[in-house]
């Protein structure tokens, strides 16, 4: 642990915390946009109480403290809760009721893993729920919260609900004013995950009385729209619908244009007589948000424009004058995993070397993948002290943390489901930035079997150790 003199006060940081820590290290805050909105509601809830659902180690209880009269502070994780305590104590907080609790709809008890605090994860974005090893944790509806579970002090009518839940299909209150409907992994919701969820989306509805609903995503708009038009066909147009028995207008989420996009087809390449490649990010979908086809197709050619990977469609590759055109997706591990992939594998055969592609790994899955999708998967994953695979609770291409939290990909064939203790073909950074990966003689490298043995036990070392300093 480490104590940082931080900008709302002393902090107890765990380093290896690879988000809230690490941010504390090195700047000393944490999310501070999200301080600074809250200061918006400070004279709404000055003489009012703050429920904070996940306070983790109460990088935002501490200043949400110095602006209402009571802060209730929920944490399930034991050493994180322990650790908030600590910082409540070290800033002489009097008005903060940490409690170690998670929040759902029932009161009954959850299983929370308990994390090594020495190894390195996001112990701020854990999922919770169907865990079957861990600390058994009280299960509380927070508008149900008796008070003498934390205090006898009255409550005053007025709470600010500040909550930070991942990946929980538990509801945050009984009545279902919060619930998180999205699916693991940013898939899309199976039909009676819909039936599930889709009567608290109208009970929201009929609360709020609406005059537009955006969507955000393809599979929203065609169930929401019941057509099968999707986010770019519809871009910019209104649709009346009914939902939740009342008329709205739907649209899809894009409701400001950017100038910078939409006249992107008018800038400038530069000169190309001195480049070898034009790489780019974002901006190669499909449809409206295709905003790099004409530049290219006015100055050279595109060769080719999808491929079926996940994550990383679409991905563009082509011609600009005598320079190679690769033109990457926008979400951030998606443009990560397809740089590693083509990318790198293209500049250094460019260069004359002969052997690029990355050597592969057998190792053993420690985990389920049920739901395996069409196209070839590179699932993020991570070595654990048994000497298997472990994968970062979500998939989602938008979370670029989970490729500090992990060791690799898994590259996993199409439509191919993996079932816990299953081998599989591991691809190791250390491999696909350049290096030589950790081959062993049991098991050998999957692809190349004159890869040198540097080590004869799991499991391997990690690629933050000395053992990988010059690869």
């Amino acid at each position: 642990m480490r104590l940082v003199n931080a900008r709302h006060g002393m902090m107890l940081v765990n380093p290896n915390d690879q988000y809230v820590g690490r941010s504390f290290v090195e700047y000393g805050e944490f999310s501070e946009g999200e301080v600074e909105l809250f200061g918006a509601f400070k004279d709404l809830i000055a003489d009012g109480d703050v429920c904070e659902v996940g306070a983790n180690i109460g990088a935002h209880t501490l200043p949400l403290a110095k602006i209402c009269r009571r802060i209730y502070a929920l944490e399930p994780q034991r050493l994180v809760f322990q650790t908030l305590c600590g910082n409540l104590a070290f800033n002489d907080v009097r008005n903060a009721y940490p409690m170690w609790a998670a929040a759902g709809n029932d009161r009954t008890r959850i299983v929370v893993p308990d994390l090594d605090p020495d190894q390195g994860f996001n112990f701020g974005g854990l999922s919770i729920e169907g865990r079957e090893e861990g600390d058994s944790v009280p299960l509380v509806p927070i508008d149900e919260l008796e008070i003498d579970d934390i205090t006898h002090e009255p409550r005053t009518d007025k709470t600010f609900f500040c909550i930070d839940v991942e990946q929980t299909h538990n509801f945050v209150t009984s009545g279902g004013v919060v619930h998180n409907c999205r699916p693991p992994g940013n898939r899309d919701p199976m039909p009676d995950e819909i039936e599930q969820c889709e009567g608290y989306l109208f009970r929201q509805i009929e609360a709020i009385e609406p005059k537009l609903v955006a969507t955000l995503g393809n599979f929203a708009t065609k169930l929401l729209s019941g057509k099968q038009l999707g986010i770019t066909r519809v871009h910019g147009q209104e649709q009346e619908v009914t939902l939740g028995g009342r008329r709205v207008l739907l649209r899809d989420g894009r409701l400001m244009e950017v100038p910078a996009l939409t006249e992107f087809e008018e800038v400038d390449f530069p000169p190309l007589g001195r480049l070898d490649a034009i790489v780019t990010s974002g901006g190669v979908s499909v449809g409206e948000e295709d905003h790099v086809r004409h530049p290219v197709e006015a100055e050279g050619s595109l060769l080719m424009w999808k491929i079926a990977m996940k994550p990383g469609r679409p991905l563009a590759f082509g011609k600009v004058g005598e320079a190679a055109f690769i033109g990457l997706p926008g979400n951030p591990v998606s443009s990560f995993v397809t740089f590693l992939m083509f990318v790198r594998p293209f500049l250094r055969r460019t260069q004359g070397i002969a052997e690029v592609a990355p050597r592969a790994i057998d190792a053993r899955a420690d985990f389920d993948w049920p739901r395996p999708d069409s196209r070839r998967e590179f699932l993020r994953v991570k070595w654990n002290p048994q000497g298997g695979l472990d994968l970062y609770p979500t998939q989602d291409s938008a979370v670029l943390t989970s490729t500090a939290w992990a060791d690799g990909l898994v590259d996993n064939p199409p439509k191919h489901a993996i079932a816990k203790g299953e081998r599989v073909r591991f691809l190791p950074f250390s491999e696909l930035y350049g290096g030589r990966s950790d081959c062993f003689s049991s098991p050998g490298c999957a692809s190349s079997s004159a890869a040198p043995a540097r080590r004869s036990s799991f499991p391997p070392a990690s690629p933050r150790s000395p053992a990988y300093a010059n690869t």
